[in-house]
């Protein structure tokens, strides 16, 4: 799996219905935030991922997805 790749299974598992470690508002809040048609690297994701509330698991996801 290459890097971006990566991002984009990083990103699904995290809205993902499967995933229970964040409830189905959180999950929503995400993809409302998320906007699909800006190129990935424009992406703010410290704003999209705010709805987490964890910022150690913000800062590591962010990491990961940027």
């Amino acid at each position: 799996m290459d890097n971006d790749s990566l991002k984009y299974f990083v990103f699904a598992s995290i809205i993902s219905a499967d995933n229970d470690e964040f409830t189905e508002e959180v999950k929503q809040e995400i993809i409302r935030r998320y906007n699909p048609d800006d190129k990935w690297e424009d992406h703010n994701w410290e704003y999209i991922l705010e709805p987490i509330k964890d910022s150690n698991k913000i800062d590591k996801l962010v990491s990961i997805l940027e």
